[in-house]
């Protein structure tokens, strides 16, 4: 089942977000702080421009979708900027990541935004991306340890 996540579903996300981390290709960059993203989990849980998806199967998540709104720096289109989708390997079978992201989306746009932006973090990720109904590349992003 897909849901809005609640203050009580914190820890889970917690656990989702460090699993995240340590298997996708962030983990060399950013440190897990378990502490940190709960704070900022309860954030996005308590702002009324943003929004937590979970997949809940059985009261056990296996997945989420964050994403916030707001405008954008040039034109100011309201959109939809995700900022962590993931879902456990033992989630996936089922469709949970689709399901998040379709729900998102329909969320997003009841909330205002004309458009979802979405993190391409593995060139598999960005093969999925490119095949996805009305997406399309519009950036590359590098990151530097400074």
């Amino acid at each position: 089942m897909i849901r809005t996540a609640t203050p009580e579903d914190v820890p889970q996300i917690v656990e989702l977000a460090s699993r995240s981390l340590v298997e996708g290709p962030y983990s060399s960059m950013f440190a897990d702080d378990p502490n940190k993203t709960a704070a900022i989990a309860a954030q996005l849980l308590a702002q009324p421009n943003s929004e937590i998806l979970v997949a809940d199967e059985g009261g056990k998540l296996v997945g989420l979708f964050a994403f916030t709104i707001g405008p954008n720096y040039y034109s100011g289109q309201v959109g939809a900027t995700e900022m962590i989708w993931y879902v456990s390997p033992e989630g996936r079978p089922g469709g949970n990541g689709m399901k998040l992201k379709w729900e998102a989306e329909n969320k997003a746009k009841e909330m205002g935004a004309q458009y979802m932006a979405l993190g391409a973090p593995t060139p598999e990720t960005e093969a999925m991306y490119a095949h996805l109904s009305g997406y399309r590349k519009v950036e590359t992003m590098f990151l530097r340890a400074l």
